[in-house]
């Protein structure tokens, strides 16, 4: 427990004039950001985790598993015959050259020293609770009787963010690791921060016949150096978090929907048919149809080198300029691949691989996606049974006009659609439903 999560929440309301109200909020909101079931010390060495069993340390691999001997009989299978580096091969429990490969889980687990290439999580222990700010400031305004429009800003600061950081990485320029000879090591630190500012514009017109418009729009940006624990990032620093400080993976720039919802005027009680008998309005009456559009503008991509080593960012060359391409064949780019260029590397030796001299230039979520386009139809049938008794029947119809929304563009610079459009979102074709509902 924290007594020291300190949470108000303020909040006014004032009558301008018989038209206009200012209303306004702040608040203090804590939570819990712990992850998934991978990200938690349960799932710590010895009582769960992962081992990998490297030839660099000693291990002979082969499609058919470890080798129990130091040939096989058949001479078509897999064998480790020739095999010289490193000068210790472990083949089995009786090998003559070397270990045995170790038994499944961790036998008489030492902490001070666990076997190679152990992956192992590490959490802050001086973690302290999650934490956001909200805060609002808006104006209603009514014009004539049937219109109301209400414009906002909204403003969000998350602090105390839950942050995993891969905390055993060859190092810049060195290639030198905290831990040689372990595997990865996922450090969980809550010093991520986050920004939000939005201006919010709704809308909405009704009128007494049974139709009610609405029309909202939101211009926003949203900033942060922690995409959260369930993401992850291309280069996280767990010595330079604010290097990672950049456009949120959620950042989507405008967002405008709209509706309109319209009661038919026929059956009883409706200016049309309001006489009839219950038989008749059960087939005239009680009809209502409704049509949703949203816009909103892509989300961002963080680019990777895909290569060598630590995990890194391109150097931005040249401008960032968008061809908006979505065909996906050779050629068509949705942005231009030419802006960017691989950080220099250097040859280590610690580690015997090259790495990054550097971090890239290129800041974090820079380029952005295709936006998203929908047009959502609904036509619902109400059958008045008896009193307190009503049969909704529903057809639906989502994403009618069936506009594709395409995936980000690949990031990787190492792969041969850099910069291009693979496909579209999963189950983001038009969808066509039929429902009922009872209620009584």
């Amino acid at each position: 427990q924290d007594y020291h999560n300190f949470g108000p929440r303020l909040g006014f309301a004032y009558t301008l004039n018989d038209r206009t109200v200012l209303r306004g909020g702040y608040g203090i909101f804590y939570f819990l950001d712990y992850g998934g079931i991978n990200n938690q010390l349960g799932e710590q060495a010895p009582f769960g985790g992962s081992n990998d069993y490297l030839a660099s340390n000693g291990y002979c691999i082969t499609f058919t598993g470890q080798l129990n001997q130091p040939t096989v009989s058949t001479a078509n299978d897999y064998n480790c015959s020739g095999y010289t580096s490193p000068s210790t091969v472990a083949y089995g429990a009786s090998g003559a050259t070397g270990a045995a490969l170790p038994a499944r889980g961790y036998v008489n687990f030492n902490p001070a020293k666990p076997p190679a290439g152990t992956s192992m999580i590490a959490v802050n222990p001086n973690n302290e609770t999650s934490m956001v700010q909200e805060w609002n400031l808006q104006v209603e305004r009514q014009f004539g009787s049937n219109n109301v429009l209400n414009l906002a800003y909204v403003g969000t600061r998350g602090s105390r963010l839950s942050t995993y950081y891969p905390y055993n990485i060859n190092q810049f320029n060195t290639g030198v690791q905290n831990f040689p000879g372990m595997g990865s090591l996922n450090y969980n630190d809550y010093n991520g921060i986050s920004n939000y500012n939005g201006l919010q514009v709704h809308a909405e017109h009704r009128t007494e016949n049974g139709l009610v418009g609405t029309v909202s729009y939101a211009w926003s940006h949203t900033l942060d150096d922690s995409p959260g624990a369930f993401q992850s990032q291309t280069a996280a620093l767990y010595y330079d978090p604010m290097a990672g400080y950049g456009n949120s993976s959620q950042d989507q720039r405008q967002v405008f929907s709209s509706s309109i919802l319209y009661l038919l005027p026929f059956g009883r009680g409706q200016r049309f048919g309001n006489s009839v008998s219950r038989p008749v309005d059960w087939l005239i009456g009680g009809w209502q149809t409704s049509i949703i559009a949203l816009l909103q503008s892509g989300t961002p991509v963080d680019l990777s080198t895909g290569q060598d080593a630590p995990g890194n960012r391109p150097d931005l060359v040249g401008s960032i300029s968008y061809p908006k391409a979505t065909s996906g064949n050779a050629g068509a780019y949705w942005f231009n691949p030419a802006a960017f260029a691989n950080p220099p590397t250097v040859a280590s030796a610690a580690c015997g691989c090259t790495v990054y001299t550097r971090l890239g230039t290129l800041g974090r979520d820079q380029i952005v996606g295709p936006g998203y386009r929908a047009v959502n139809f609904s036509v619902q049938k109400n059958l008045h049974l008896a009193e307190g008794y009503t049969l909704e029947l529903h057809g639906d119809a989502f994403n009618l006009l069936n506009t594709p929304e395409f995936t980000n563009p690949n990031g990787s610079m190492t792969s041969s659609q850099f910069g291009q459009i693979e496909g579209t979102q999963v189950y983001s074709n038009r969808e066509i439903q039929l429902a009922a509902r009872f209620t009584f």
